[in-house]
């Protein structure tokens, strides 16, 4: 705990900085959760790049001081609801979920989502890959970390371990191996807060400049 206490902490204030965007409208942290708001005009996607850069560049001195990047989720209200009761929106917390950078996250959970910031050091991939003629404990392992039968990749060389079911549709896919994770341990460990983007409101007549 004290080490998501250090990262929520860390990040917070590092969003202090003085040359704040203009888009950013509220940075607060209750001792629990970073939370920051940003009002945009128009769907959050469409500003997904400017927010993207302005996140890595607040987030930058504390790679160097050896944080890893988080992991970013889009969700819908009911989503963040569950997720600040329990560390992630999904149930039960130990299900796989999908998650990528803050560009991509922008673009769920509607025109004006939630978007978890997940300590990517507590979370994990949720497959495993071994090679075919790997030691049967490696196969026995992964067996029992997935609960299903692997699949065979197309270079006949490798085994993929799924904790995906064979049902879903993603199970193998380059999708999974992508955005895929799933939270082994307290999944309120792993949440460090969340971006609520909103409606930026329309600036008087007297702000808008016209061309």
């Amino acid at each position: 705990m004290v080490a998501i206490r250090t990262a929520r902490r860390a990040l917070h204030d590092a969003l202090l900085k003085p040359d704040r965007p203009s888009f950013l409208q509220e940075v607060s942290w209750d001792g629990e959760y970073v939370q920051i708001v940003i009002g945009t005009y128009g769907p959050a996607a469409n500003s997904r790049r400017g927010i993207d850069d302005w996140l890595f560049k607040v987030c930058m001195p504390l790679i160097r001081d050896g944080v890893e990047l988080p992991l970013f989720r889009g969700v819908d209200d009911r989503g963040l609801e569950r997720a600040l009761a329990a560390g992630i929106d999904v149930r039960p917390p130990d299900h796989h979920w999908y998650a990528a950078e803050l560009e991509k996250a922008l673009e769920y959970g509607g025109d004006h989502p939630a978007i978890l910031i997940i300590d990517s050091a507590k979370a994990d991939r949720t497959w495993r890959e071994v090679a075919v003629d790997a030691p049967a404990e490696e196969h026995a392992d992964a067996r029992r970390f997935t609960q299903h039968n692997p699949l065979t990749r197309r270079d006949g060389q490798r085994m993929l371990y799924t904790r995906l079911p064979p049902t879903d549709s993603r199970q193998g896919s380059e999708y999974e191996l992508s955005y895929a994770y799933y939270i082994p341990g307290d999944a309120t460990d792993a949440l460090i807060g969340y971006i609520r983007c909103v409606p930026a409101p329309l600036p008087s007549t007297a702000e808008r400049s016209y061309p």
